[in-house]
């Protein structure tokens, strides 16, 4: 499975090198590792398919297939998961983000009840010297 992921690395590399040496924007040296790198695994790659069609005939191929389909398959399954993580660590940060939101609009609505509050007292103490006032004024 190793000689398949590089193998799929490699290809993934390959126009970015071949366009790159083609541009003089790579070393010599990092082509020509590049281009060995390329050998070893295309060298062991025949190899795996030599040592199946060895086991049976028309193995070669269809192992190759199938060893990049399951590597395909981890690939997709490992993203899928990643993004999975990743919707759930968001969804957190939302739901903790509504709960501060919520406890702050608690917190304003106690404080506008309490400066209500604090205004009904203040009108109603008002009220009742206004009527101690009037009551004052009429035992003289």
């Amino acid at each position: 499975m190793e000689v398949l992921k590089e193998f799929v690395r490699l290809d993934a590399d390959k126009v970015k090198i071949v366009r790159g040496h083609g541009a003089n924007l790579l070393s010599e040296g990092v082509y020509e590792a590049y281009c060995s790198a390329r050998k070893v695994v295309d060298s062991n790659l025949v190899e795996i398919k030599e040592h199946a069609e060895s086991i049976k005939t028309g193995w070669g191929e269809t192992i190759l297939q199938q060893s990049f389909d399951i590597l395909s398959f981890g690939k997709r399954k490992l993203e899928k998961q990643r993004l999975d993580e990743e919707k759930a660590r968001e969804q957190e940060k939302e739901q903790i983000k509504l709960e501060r939101q919520r406890k702050e609009d608690q917190r304003k609505q106690l404080q506008e009840l309490e400066r209500k509050a604090r205004l009904a007292e203040k009108q109603a103490a008002k009220l009742i010297e206004e009527e101690e006032r009037d009551k004052n004024r009429k035992k003289k």
